[in-house]
């Protein structure tokens, strides 16, 4: 997060790059952009990708230019996807610490998930 905030205030600060022309170019909302900038929000992987191909940022531990595109018809290009770290993560990593129930259709959880890496 941090990473990726200092690139887009230090491309903010060049004379042509405006806050509505780095959300177009990333296909975000200025909204999200400032809370990528005030570090607020993480960016999804969609959008750090577009990033490093169209903006030129670099990544110390991911490398989105080798990552596949989604086909042209693909109407979820644009939405936020899942970290590529959260792919890795399996059914053994999860485990419910408390369950209660909220309402007859509602059941609140907490969860703890182990990162290996």
């Amino acid at each position: 997060m941090q990473e990726f905030s200092n690139q887009l205030e230090e491309l903010r600060k060049k004379p042509d790059w405006t806050v509505e022309r780095i959300a177009k170019e990333l296909k975000v909302c200025r909204a999200s952009l400032y809370n990528y900038l005030n570090k607020t929000d993480l960016a999804g992987s969609e959008v750090m990708r577009r990033s490093q191909l169209k903006l030129g940022f670099k990544f110390q531990y991911m490398d989105f230019e080798s990552t596949r595109t989604r086909p042209r018809g693909d109407q979820t290009a644009d939405a936020q996807g899942v970290l590529p770290f959260l792919q890795t993560l399996r059914q053994d990593d999860i485990s419910v610490t408390r369950k209660k129930p909220v309402r007859r259709d509602t059941l609140e959880l907490d969860v703890q998930i182990r990162f290996v890496g």
